[in-house]
């Protein structure tokens, strides 16, 4: 067999996560687009879905010698969650007073969002090119901000937003027994937030705070972990490993992160872990008697 070219592979993995952005609300019973009647061809969709990426990733590993000769990393860059809302962030600091949608260069402040997440942007003087913000007033205007989000609830009492951190406070988030930082001193907001199911933030409608999502997209990621309720889906990523220098059957913790991957991967090739990863080796999943000594 002819070695299969990973670039095509990945692509093809690719449009399944377009797939699932479309089609994921269809499980959930509370979405307004679920449908008793449609479930269980929609459910058998998805199914046919993974059964097709399960033969891909076998004729890809077997084009590498398979388990005998190859280890196999599966896992995805996020979970996904149900979602019907949309909730226009910027709209909200607006009714606040800290956006100016005809002028946002003039804005006390300013967000960018992806998925679940946003990242709020004081315009402070000194440090933005049109800063407005005296470094004076920094931390008056995040607490306005983050007063703005987390007293933010919608028609029916639930909460948009599910949690909300200062710049400062992401440099250490607990997540599941863990601490992660989401810190990047150029790059983080000044607030970070993450909306609360089945709210979402892309594709927000100017001028209009809440909109309707479906049925054009009914998934989502990028929500924070343990605040999403169940029957909406999970955030979790999918991790399988196996192959010639890993273990069979081996138990790991739920404390595992994407951040070990890469790690446990320099393990077995023998070489350092990249200078800036934060996770760890998941050594007690390897073969140890059989890796190459670590190689600069």
């Amino acid at each position: 067999m002819e070695r299969t070219n990973p670039d095509v592979v990945f692509a093809w993995f690719w449009e399944f996560d377009e797939f699932a952005h479309r089609m994921f609300g269809f499980l959930d019973k509370e979405s307004p687009v679920y449908s008793a009647e449609e479930y269980q061809r929609r459910y058998n969709m998805f199914r046919k879905v993974y059964q097709q990426l399960d033969k891909s990733t076998e004729a890809l590993w077997n084009s590498f010698g398979g388990p005998e000769e190859s280890n196999l990393f599966i896992v995805s860059d996020h979970g996904f969650v149900s979602y019907w809302k949309i909730a226009n962030i910027n709209e909200r600091l607006a009714r606040v007073g800290l956006y100016n949608s005809s002028d946002p260069s003039s804005s006390k402040a300013i967000a960018y969002s992806a998925g679940a997440a946003t990242q709020i942007y004081i315009n402070l003087i000194g440090r933005e090119p049109t800063g407005v913000v005296s470094p004076d007033d920094y931390e008056a205007v995040q607490k306005e901000i983050i007063d703005a989000l987390n007293s933010w609830i919608d028609e029916n009492g639930a909460k948009v937003i599910a949690k909300t951190f200062t710049k400062e406070e992401t440099k250490d988030i607990d997540l599941a027994g863990r601490s992660f930082s989401l810190f990047n001193e150029k790059s983080t907001g000044d607030v970070l937030a993450f909306a609360a199911s089945p709210y979402q933030f892309d594709a927000a409608t100017p001028g209009q705070i809440v909109t309707d999502a479906v049925p054009y997209f009914t998934g989502q990621h990028g929500y924070l972990l343990g605040t999403v309720p169940e029957m909406r889906g999970n955030i979790r990523t999918l991790f399988a490993v196996g192959g010639a220098l890993i273990k069979p059957q081996v138990g790991l913790p739920d404390t595992v992160s994407l951040v070990d991957i890469a790690p446990t991967m320099a393990a077995i090739l023998g070489i350092r872990e990249p200078a800036t990863a934060d996770g760890l080796a998941l050594t007690e999943i390897l073969c140890e008697k059989e890796l190459v000594g670590i190689s600069d």
